[in-house]
């Protein structure tokens, strides 16, 4: 396998890896196996140059030059930038997507370690393993002005210029027409532009440009729901990761910037919370669309240190009440509860006999007349 360690190197390959007589240790093998199995899992390659969607011979991409290495990489990790991703499940793919584009990066963007890998196949440990490397910065160094509005407005004329009607061709081809993939491999492409797309793909197969392959003619039509419904189900979250973020930038204003309240005020939000949400107000505050206060900027560390300890308290209660309702009634559905919301005892013991309790004929009443 191209990414495998090996115990000895032969040849030049032997003197430039730097490795004669040396053992290759079981932490670097973990590490490049890590790579190997990521960059599979992720993109169905190991190799560096389709991880960059450099197409062509074995020679042409050996013959291509530093520029184009670039730019393939350039677009490549627009399209996996975690920046564009609001949601934290579709931000961690992207991340993962992002390090692996960019070890790829590493090697062919350095003329040395390129000549070493195009003759030989064979990666040096160091430069695909890597966890503690920051890509982020690497591409800003790399990229230095742009922003996520760039981003978007890059796709805008990618997709205006003609070059994302020849990704669709050489990915139907490459994918013998499965949608899926060509959905996933496509710069900048969401579910709402298969439409737009089947009909690029329609016009090019009537011109003879592209032969239809059964996987596109005969795609299932379960298979068409099931792409729908992954691409509503994410739409759906993205939205409401938005939400959230808007509720935080509102609650940071109007309470100016007291965490208590924050937390407090915001659904959804528990102390296990806070980390993140601090990350979101300090990438606002870097953006401009929030001003640091002395309430958030210089918040005593007894302050947070007293708000850790009544989550943990309301923890423990909460963890005593479930244990109590799954012993009653074997049932793990006020997990979702418990994490739903921080409340007070008294407050989060109402919602249980809310829940749980049969309401006496006085409540029932009571609930009446107030309606």
């Amino acid at each position: 396998m191209a990414l495998e360690n090996r115990a000895v190197r032969k040849g030049n390959s032997r003197s430039k890896l730097n490795m004669a007589g040396a053992k290759t240790t079981q932490s670097s093998r973990e590490m490049t196996s890590t790579f190997a199995d990521d960059a599979k899992r992720l993109f169905g390659t190991t190799n560096l140059y389709d991880l960059l969607q450099l197409q062509g011979t074995r020679k042409s991409r050996q013959n291509l030059s530093q520029d184009a290495i670039k730019k393939a990489f350039f677009k490549q990790s627009l399209q996996y930038h975690p920046d564009r991703c609001v949601e934290e499940c579709a931000k961690k793919e992207a991340t993962e997507k992002f390090q692996i584009i960019s070890r790829a990066y590493a090697v062919l963007g350095d003329e040395q370690k390129r000549k070493l890998y195009d003759e030989t196949g064979l990666l040096d440990d160091a430069e695909v393993s890597g966890d503690d490397a920051d890509w982020m910065e690497r591409w800003r160094v790399l990229f230095p002005e742009i922003t996520v509005e760039d981003i978007d407005a890059f796709i805008k004329k990618y997709r205006e210029s003609g070059e994302e009607h020849t990704a669709i061709k050489e990915s139907f081809i490459k994918n013998k027409g499965d949608m899926n993939k060509i959905m996933d491999e496509v710069i900048g492409l969401t579910y709402e532009d298969e439409d737009r797309v089947r009909k690029i793909i329609d016009k090019m197969i009537e011109k003879g440009e592209l032969k239809a392959t059964r996987y596109y003619a005969a795609e299932p039509a379960k298979r068409k729901e099931k792409r729908r419904k992954a691409a509503e189900k994410e739409a759906k979250v993205t939205s409401q990761s938005g939400e959230e973020h808007t509720a935080i930038k509102e609650s940071f204003i109007k309470n100016k910037g007291d965490m208590n309240k924050i937390m407090d005020e915001v659904i959804g939000l528990t102390y296990e919370d806070e980390d993140r949400v601090r990350k979101i107000i300090d990438k606002m505050i870097e953006k401009g669309e929030l001003k640091a206060t002395r309430y958030y900027a210089a918040e005593p560390a007894k302050r947070k240190e007293k708000r850790r300890k009544a989550a943990e308290k309301e923890a423990k209660e909460a963890e005593q009440v479930l244990r109590e309702l799954k012993a009653k009634e074997g049932t793990t559905e006020l997990k979702a509860l418990i994490r739903k919301r921080q409340l007070d005892r008294d407050s989060f013991l109402d919602d249980l006999a809310a829940k749980y309790a049969k309401p006496s004929a006085k409540g029932k009443k009571k609930k009446k007349t107030a309606g």
